[in-house]
């Protein structure tokens, strides 16, 4: 239902390792059976409308997602929009889109004068960017999209706005809709539900490592709209949802002037809010009475998926107090989930709080430390004609009595609550009491005094008896213990209160978590653990026995046991830097039952190895208690407080009792609060007062082991002083770091001599040594390294970073590998420069039947090449053209979207053009290409954790004063050939086989001993299973494998002797999706390339305001492999005042892919899709697409042609001959017709005016030139006819759009004239038309009930003409000279001056306007004749009469 249970964070993520397996929760349902049945629920009465149980369709199901909390950035492209109806019919508006998000509003450019038939391209994009955020504020953020009419000095007006979860567009596949239309409506008219207008946009929401998506890709040809844009035809309707809010009860006292509550509700979906009527909480149930109906409209299909129910304290004088939140899934809403009455919990902040995290637990109900209340409701969904936003009382009389029968009648629940002790307790303060709080009520515990931050309570409290009403057995609220400390609630727990109906039941450790809205304790992990014992079930007064189960009495104190636990402490890995050297020192805290042992203090290393037992002493009252077993990495600090840097929580059950050898490790993760802190390899054993406690090792069985580490270089060092660069660095390997305790060896460090200088030095060192190495992957060392500089003679040498090689993880690696042929014989063939340049471009005569019409391109559908067709250059495709009888060569096919056109062939078959394949990822991350042949490893420097250095420990360390409190980052790379062989075969069998002889020994004294056998500590102790058959097979398969594995070891090392001189060659096509850094504009990008001290600066061919950017460029670089890998493409922001800001960069390691044999195979290289990045975030910051070839400095081919055909500038020629079917406006039944048009951004034009038109036949003969700017991917025409009024604003009567893209694309590729062809209507049978210029275009007109009705024909000649023949060939703009091509005559049917009087009632007036005149004249002169002549006629009449 609505309240749900909160999310687990950390101390709740590992409670279920040392809780007491409870018994199987009971539904709610389930529940009531131990207590009397309610009674039946009588029949509902009949309300003010009958409940209409149709369920609207279901939604579009939606891909199933993990929220992330992090940082977020929502990237929308707004394209174009249609149909936008103004306030009132006829007039237009001045357009533009807001579009509000993660708090912040964005708008577009204001397009003026639109109608509603026109189509506006914006070709716009926005980001917003949320630094941090929590995954439910991820899950309740909305992005509101509103079209508003742009006032010069008024406030602008709503025309229509459309309100999306982000949640929606989260769950999409990619994360993102694209090329989507959408419907507006504008929630604050009356006539809500009329679609107001129509957007087509992209939109992306990355999170952090989610990949970018292109929102501009090219729209497939199915999902395109018609030629003629008419408003797209959603499938859109509405359906009524009515939350019917009856009662709520429990609420808190939040008004303090008369001790109650004045609460209302507040219903808001898909942006659309409504509230309850305003009561006044009685002050003996705290209970408010509302029934009412809130009439909620929704939008199917729905792009919001949460209603929100929010509770609050309305106040006169201030901001109105929130009691709490509820949340409902919209899908559960339209299945009928909540079509009957229910009761849902309200939960909240402690009272009488406001502050962030206050603010939070009022918003999102699962992060609640309070129970607020219950409120009763239902949910129904109807699908009325209109619906609507409004609140309404339910007046049936039998409402109120229907309710209290049925949904007032209660049940008596009981609550027994017994708090056992407390461990791990909050160090801040000194005595403690417990509180268990159930429906509001609450008992608590005596105060104690806590001993190392443990307490013991032992005592029973108060039995509450709760009243809870029918049906609210189905959402019980949840039962809150609190850690109570000066008479405040510091820590909490939430607790399910199903499952506590076992009377017999032990007790149950919970953890407990700090209360952020009281602020007095702060990290997660200082809540402490608590170990109770509840009993939650219906009240049964016939069964009111308290001494079944001892509830009658205190817990029963056990005569406490003493027991010995021994910690099997190994080691750690990953540890964070505590320290500004980048390391820490770090040694071990284990608490349990109020006892805190410690290990030895491992100094400057993040990889400690300790290999040693501590025992524990202990008293514990029973081993069924399960305790849990602290964990605290601290890093030693000789002048300052020792820095907490890790935890982790183990329950008791975890230990192995009363074994003769140690339990088998487990590497367990640390933490500290939400962020990871390296692992800890640790085991326990448990031992009681009758058990002998066994001494053994728990040093693992080693073999030696020969460790050869090929150093080839470090990259990208960053000096240690900001203000001297890298002199000459290098490396020193702490063996020590590899010495397993107990091994009486005596091992020296080793150090590579001082390398190249500059931050890319070639190192070329081998270092070789022996070592012990475990033969169990589980045990595997790290050898640390540290990396120095070699200043001033030596004299100083500061260190640069530290960085750990992981032996064991290379030493079991195990990758079958096939043999490849060696880097060195490959090398000289890509140095060659073989491409497919030198390749003839193949034109085919076409025959003479093919001749009499121009062949046209065809589209060739192609398929991902594979590696062999790779190999052989099918990433490149050349042009092939085809030649009619008349000479003209044209391109026969090409291939589609899955390779892209780079140059043009200015001349066909200039061998200047061809077609590239995209591969839509980085190359290394595709098949064509092997991972890196080298180990890398990242050098850091700095610290995660801990506090700054005090002058004291810089004055009694070696570490540099400008690296304090500096946070941990990279500050360069490792790059190296690294492999670990066992010194000799039969060793590592001998050590297998005496593991096994243990293992076997151990069960035969474990049958005797128990009569079982434990598989899991069996198999465990001794670190492993029993290798199978199938394991030494393929252990000698491995062991063949690895001659192939030293060979190309070995191929390489020798290949590495020899320095090349490479010249790199970078081909960047463009850039997409680029992140904004400038604040009110997108950004003008540049690139930058970076390899090693070379760098190319292209900041002079920045792109104003284009955040997909075309770059078409080719850059060269030399260097020297091995040597300076690192490839950098960077793009930039240009700034004219400040300093540049880059926007990301993508990295290409060169040696990875020169020393790659499939990539030198690599006859031609894709085009690569590839991220940028930015230091600053995790957000992806764009995307490029380029491609890198290696050639030998001396041997290179000429570059690649990238440009495309150059921009050209058009003449659009439109001409306007004739209207037909435009309905009069006027009183006369006539019209002053004119035409308004314009294509693209251009300014409009008009035709002349038609005045007096008749029947709806206007004629113009007028023509329009417009200037056109090739190429030109949106290309859209818009038409307009009006009336004109002289006196006042002219009457807009209908309008069209259409689009000429595919036109225009034709007339810049073939640099000729092209002309929109239509059928020739004159044709007396379909079959007998021609094609014609002149052609017929309907328009529209939005009527006030939101459809469109025909508004009359324009008929018009549309021509696309190159500028160089409407240089060569001018025209006349509308009738003037030159009047040719084609030649416009008058116009005929235009209004003539004429004395007759008759002729100009004719011209002036519409045939049924002179009819009416006809009728009013004979009417006149009838009455004239009655007038005139009636007198006589009277008196004659009279004169008779009397005469007769």
């Amino acid at each position: 239902m609505g309240d749900k249970a909160p999310k687990k964070t950390f101390t709740q993520k590992i409670k279920e390792k040392f809780e007491e397996k409870k018994p199987t929760i009971v539904k709610p349902e389930e529940s009531k059976k131990e207590a009397e049945k309610p009674k039946e629920k009588e029949e509902e009465p009949k309300v003010q409308e009958e409940d209409n149980k149709q369920v609207p369709e279901k939604s579009e199901d939606r891909v199933p997602v993990k929220v992330k909390r992090g940082e977020y950035q929502i990237h929308i492209f707004l394209e174009e929009g249609r149909g936008f109806v103004p306030a009132k019919e006829g007039d237009t508006i001045d357009a533009v889109i807001t579009i509000t998000a993660f708090g912040t509003k964005k708008y577009t450019t204001p397009k003026d004068d639109i109608s509603a038939g026109a189509a506006i391209y914006w070709g716009e994009h926005f980001f917003f960017n949320a630094p941090k955020l929590e995954t439910n504020e991820v899950e309740t953020s909305k992005i509101l999209i509103e079209i508003r009419d742009h006032k010069f000095l008024l406030s602008d007006s709503l025309i229509g706005n459309y309100e999306m979860d982000l949640m929606y567009v989260y769950s999409r596949a990619n994360h993102a809709l694209v090329h989507q239309w959408i419907a507006l409506c504008n929630p604050e008219s009356e006539d809500f539900q009329t679609v107001r207008g129509h957007l087509k946009l992209g939109i992306c929401v990355q999170a952090e490592d989610d990949e970018d998506v292109d929102l501009t890709v090219a729209e497939k040809e199915e999902a395109k709209t018609s030629e003629i844009l008419l408003p797209p035809q959603i499938q859109h309707k509405w359906c009524q949802l009515i939350v019917r809010v009856i009662k709520a009860e429990g609420l808190p006292k939040l008004d303090d002037w008369n001790n109650t509550i004045d609460a209302y509700c507040q219903a808001d979906y898909g942006g659309a809010k409504i509230n309850t009527s305003v009561f006044t909480a009685d002050k003996n149930k705290f209970a408010a009475y509302w029934y009412e109906d809130l009439y909620v409209p929704v939008s199917i299909p729905s792009v919001s998926n949460r209603l929100i129910i929010r509770v609050l304290d309305y106040d006169n004088t201030s901001k109105d107090d929130m009691v709490g939140t509820i949340a409902f899934d919209w899908e559960e809403i339209e299945a009928g989930k909540y079509s009957d009455y229910f009761w849902t919990c309200i939960y909240g902040a402690p009272k009488d709080l406001d502050n962030g995290p206050a603010n939070k637990m009022n918003d999102y109900p699962e992060l609640a430390s309070a129970y607020r209340g219950r409120i009763l409701m239902k949910m129904i969904i109807e699908h009325p004609k209109k619906a609507s936003l409004k609140k309404e009382r339910i007046i049936d009389p039998e409402i109120n009595n229907f309710v209290h029968k049925t949904y007032e009648v209660e049940t008596n629940y009981e609550m027994r609550s017994q708090i056992f002790s407390g461990i791990a307790l909050p160090k801040a303060y000194s005595k403690y009491s417990i509180i268990v709080s159930w429906c509001g009520k609450e008992v608590e515990s005596k105060i104690v005094l806590a001993v190392n931050g443990k307490c013991n309570w032992y005592e029973t409290l108060k039995r509450k008896i709760m009243k809870i009403p029918f049906q609210a057995e189905r959402s019980l609220p949840d039962v809150f213990v609190y850690l109570v400390a000066d008479n405040e609630k510091i820590c909490y727990a939430r607790v399910s209160p199903y499952g506590w109906n076992n009377v017999n039941s032990n007790g149950t450790w919970i953890a407990l978590l700090p209360d952020k809205a009281i602020g007095k304790i702060n990290k997660d992990w200082e809540g402490g653990f608590i170990m109770l014992r509840l009993y939650i079930t219906p009240y049964d007064e016939n069964n009111d026995n308290l001494s079944v189960g001892r509830w009658n009495v205190p817990p029963r104190l056990k005569k406490m046991q003493k027991v010995k636990l021994i910690v099997n402490l190994y080691q750690c890995k990953n540890l964070p830097a505590a320290d500004s050297d980048g390391n820490s020192d770090p040694y071990i805290e284990i608490y349990c039952c109020g006892v805190t042992k410690r290990s030895k203090t491992k100094p400057n290393t993040l990889n400690p190895m300790w290999y040693e037992t501590i025992p524990i002493d202990f008293e514990i009252s029973s081993l069924e208690d399960n305790p849990p077993i602290l964990i605290y990495v601290f890093d030693e600090d000789e002048f300052s407080a020792d820095d907490l840097i890790g935890i982790c929580i183990i329950p008791l059950s975890e230990a192995s009792k009363s074994h003769s050898m140690p339990k088998v490790p487990k590497w367990i993760p640390l933490s500290l609060g939400k962020s990871d802190s390296g692992k800890i390899l640790i085991s326990f054993n448990l031992y009681t007062e009758q058990d002998k406690v066994p001494e053994y090792s728990i040093v693992p069985k080693c073999i030696d082991a020969v460790v050869e580490i090929n150093c080839l270089g470090l990259r990208d060092l960053q000096p240690a002083l900001g203000w001297l660069p890298v002199n000459k660095a290098f490396i020193k390997f702490d063996m020590n770091s590899l010495q397993v305790p107990g091994e009486n060896l005596v091992i020296r460090n080793a150090q590579t001599p001082p390398g190249d200088s500059g931050p890319n030095p070639n190192i070329s060192t081998i270092i070789k040594f022996t070592c012990k190495m475990p033969i169990e992957k589980l045990y595997a060392p790290s050898l640390t390294c540290t990396v120095y500089d070699f200043l001033f003679k030596g004299l100083s040498q500061p260190q640069l970073g530290t960085f750990s090689i992981n032996l064991g993880e290379i030493f079991h690696k195990r990758k079958r590998r096939l043999k490849k042929p060696s880097p060195v014989d490959i090398a000289p063939k890509i140095l060659r420069g073989d491409s497919s340049l030198d390749m003839e471009i193949p034109i085919d005569t076409a025959s003479d039947a093919e001749s009499a019409f121009r062949p046209s391109t065809i589209t060739t559908k192609t398929s991902r090449p594979s590696i062999e067709e790779a190999k052989a250059g099918a990433f490149v495709i050349d042009p092939v053209y085809s030649k009619d009888k008349k000479g003209k060569v044209t391109e026969v096919s090409r291939p589609d979207s899955k390779y892209m056109q780079l140059g043009y062939d200015k001349v066909p078959g200039d061998k200047t053009m061809h077609y590239r394949y995209i591969l839509e990822s980085d190359l290394e991350k595709s098949e064509y290409i092997d991972a890196s042949p080298f180990e890398k490893f990242d050098i850091k420097r700095g610290q995660d954790k801990g506090i700054e250095d005090n002058w004291l420990s810089i004055l009694h360390s070696n570490k540099n004063i400008d690296d304090r409190n500096l946070p941990r980052k990279p500050v360069g790379q490792f790059k190296g050939l690294i492999r670990v062989m066992k010194k000799d075969k039969n060793e590592l069998r001998e050590a297998r086989m005496d593991l096994q002889n243990s293992r076997k020994k151990y069960l035969k004294e474990q049958v005797e001993k128990t009569g079982k056998i434990e598989m899991g500590d069996a198999f465990g102790i001794f670190g492993g299973a029993f290798p199978t058959k199938e394991d030494e097979e393929k252990e000698e398969e491995n062991e063949g494998e690895e001659d192939i594995i030293d060979t190309e070891f070995e191929n390489i090392q020798r290949s590495l002797l020899t320095k090349t001189d490479i010249l790199v060659r970078v081909y960047v096509i463009d850039a997409f999706n680029l992140a904004q850094k400038d604040l009110k504009s997108n950004s003008d990008p540049y690139l930058r390339i970076k390899l090693g001290k070379h760098v190319i600066d292209d900041s002079d061919h920045y792109q104003k305001d284009e955040p997909n950017p075309k770059f078409f460029s080719c850059f060269d670089l030399k260097t020297v492999l091995p040597g300076p890998s690192k490839l950098k493409i960077q793009v930039w922001d240009k700034d004219l005042i400040i300093k540049d800001d880059k926007i990301g960069t993508t990295e290409i390691d060169l040696e990875d892919r020169y020393f790659s044999s499939k990539w030198q195979s690599l006859k031609e290289k894709p085009i690569e899709t590839r991220n940028l990045y930015h230091p600053s975030t995790k957000i992806i910051q764009g995307t490029i697409r380029l491609w890198v070839e290696l050639y030998s400095s001396t041997e290179a081919p000429p570059k690649r042609e990238l440009l495309p055909r150059p921009p050209a500038e058009f003449e659009v020629r439109l001409i306007i001959w004739e209207t037909r079917g435009v309905k009069s406006y006027d009183t006369e039944g006539t019209s002053d017709l004119f035409v308004r048009a314009w294509i693209n951004n251009c300014d409009p034009k008009e035709t002349d005016t038609h005045y007096r038109c008749q029947n709806g036949k206007g004629q113009f003969n007028w023509r329009l030139k417009f200037p056109l700017f090739l190429p030109n991917d949106h290309c859209i025409a818009n038409l307009q006819i009006w009336d004109r009024d002289v006196i006042s604003f002219s009457d807009f009567i209908g309008d069209v759009s259409f689009s000429f893209t595919e036109l225009a694309k034709s007339a810049f590729e073939t640099e000729g004239r092209v002309k929109k062809m239509g059928v020739d209507d004159k044709g007396f049978h379909i079959f007998s038309r021609k094609e014609s210029d002149q052609v017929w275009i309907p328009c529209k007109r939005r009527t006030e009930s939101g459809e469109y009705e025909n508004a009359g024909d324009i008929k018009v000649t549309f021509e696309i003409v190159p500028k160089y023949n409407a240089d060569s060939c001018p025209v006349g703009e509308g009738r003037g000279k030159p009047n040719i091509d084609p030649y416009l005559p008058p116009p005929t049917g235009r209004f003539q001056w004429s004395l007759n009087p008759f002729s100009l009632i004719s011209q002036t007036c519409g045939p049924e306007f002179r009819c009416k005149i006809c009728c009013a004249v004979c009417c006149l002169i009838i009455c004239l004749l009655i007038i005139l002549i009636g007198p006589s006629v009277i008196g004659s009449v009279i004169g008779k009469s009397i005469n007769g």
